[in-house]
C-alpha cells in the first residue's frame, strides 16, 4: 500500500511517457483529448505530491474519463484511499487490473495493471462490512427504504454485508417521508458490524454488535484491572516501608534511612498512579461495554458512577 511520504514522480513520468506515446499514434482528432488528459495527469500527480488529495482525486477521475490509462486509475486509487474512500479506491483498482491491454500497449500500462492487482488486494481485507438488517416490518417491508450516509440502499443489499468506508456510518429507515429511525456507527478498519432497523416504527433501531467498540471496552478494562493491582501491589510496598521509616524516623531520620524513605516515596507515588489509571481504564471499559448497543437495550440507558478513594475503586452501574 502506498504512503502519504512516498513520492510518485517516478511514476508519474512513466505516466506521461506513456501518453505521449499513445499520443503519437493516434489520429490528430484525439490529440486535444490526449493532451488535456496528460496535463490533468500531471496536475494530479502534482496535488499528490503535495498532499492535497481532495484535489488530486478530482482531477485524476477527470483525467480517467478522458484517458482511461490504468496509470491515472492507480494514482486516483491511492488518493481515494488517503481521503477514506476506500470501497471507490477498490473500484479504481479494479478497473485498472482488468483492463484490456493490446500487444501495442505501453509497458508502464502493464506495470500498472500489476500494481493495481497488488494494492488491491492488500486493501480489500482492510474494508469494513455492514450489514443493515430489517425487524418487525411484516407487511409494511415493500414501502420501507434504508439510506446509508445519505444514499438510498438497494433492497438486495439489506440483510447482506456489504463493504462501507471506515468512519462514522449514518443510516435512516423510512417508510415514504416519514422517518421511522436513525442510527449512527462508528466502524473501523476490519470490522464487521451489524445494525438492526425496526420497520414497524415501534421503536429506535439498535446495533446488535459493534466488534470496535467491544474491543476497546474489553483494552480499557484490562488496563484498568492492571492500574488497580500496581495500585494495591505499590500500596503494600508503600505501607511496608513506612513501618520500617516509623521506626527508624523518631524524632528524624538518620542517613541511614534515607534509601528506604526514597524507596517509600518511589513506591507512594507508584501506587497512586496504579490507582489513577485503573479507575480511568475501569470507568472507560464500563462505559464503553455498558453503552454499545444491544438488541434489548438503548446506548443512552446505562449509566455508570465511579467512587475513587484512598486504596480503594467502586464502580455502580444503573440499567
Amino acid at each position: 500500500m502506498i504512503s502519504a511520504s512516498e513520492p510518485p514522480a517516478l511514476g508519474w513520468l512513466l505516466v506521461v511517457l506513456a501518453l505521449f506515446t499513445s499520443a503519437t499514434a493516434a489520429g490528430s482528432s484525439e490529440d486535444r483529448t490526449r493532451a488535456a488528459a496528460r496535463q490533468l495527469a500531471q496536475d494530479g500527480a502534482a496535488a499528490f505530491d503535495a498532499r492535497d488529495y481532495e484535489r488530486a482525486q478530482a482531477l485524476l477521475r477527470r483525467a480517467h474519463a478522458l484517458f482511461p490509462a490504468p496509470t491515472i486509475a492507480v494514482l486516483h486509487a491511492r488518493a481515494l484511499i488517503q481521503l477514506g474512500r476506500w470501497v471507490e479506491a477498490a473500484e479504481r483498482y479494479e478497473s485498472a487490473r482488468r483492463q484490456s491491454l493490446d500487444a501495442a500497449a505501453p509497458e508502464a500500462f502493464r506495470a500498472a495493471a500489476r500494481d493495481a492487482e497488488r494494492e488491491v488486494e492488500e486493501l480489500r481485507p482492510r474494508i469494513p462490512l455492514l450489514t443493515i438488517r430489517i425487524v418487525g416490518a411484516g407487511t409494511m417491508r415493500s414501502n420501507l427504504t434504508v439510506e446509508l450516509d445519505g444514499e438510498v440502499v438497494p433492497a438486495l443489499l439489506i440483510g447482506v454485508r456489504q463493504p462501507v468506508d471506515p468512519g462514522t456510518r449514518h443510516i435512516v429507515l423510512k417508510q415514504g417521508d416519514r422517518v421511522l429511525g436513525r442510527k449512527t456507527v462508528l466502524v473501523a478498519e476490519r470490522d464487521e458490524v451489524l445494525v438492526s432497523l425496526d420497520g414497524s416504527g415501534a421503536g429506535s433501531p439498535a446495533v446488535e454488535e459493534s466488534t470496535s467498540q467491544r474491543t476497546w471496552a474489553y483494552v480499557s478494562l484490562g488496563v484498568g484491572l492492571a492500574g488497580v493491582t500496581t495500585g494495591v501491589v505499590s500500596g503494600a510496598l508503600m505501607l511496608n516501608k513506612k513501618d520500617r521509616l516509623d521506626d527508624q524516623c523518631s524524632p528524624s531520620c538518620p542517613p541511614s534511612a534515607q534509601s528506604d524513605l526514597d524507596a517509600f516515596r518511589s513506591t507512594r507515588t507508584v501506587s497512586f498512579i496504579g490507582y489513577g489509571v485503573g479507575a480511568v481504564g475501569l470507568t472507560a471499559g464500563a462505559v464503553l461495554l455498558l453503552t454499545a448497543p444491544g438488541p434489548t437495550r438503548a446506548a443512552s440507558s446505562a449509566r455508570l458512577h465511579a467512587d475513587v478513594g484512598p486504596g480503594h475503586v467502586t464502580l455502580r452501574g444503573e440499567f
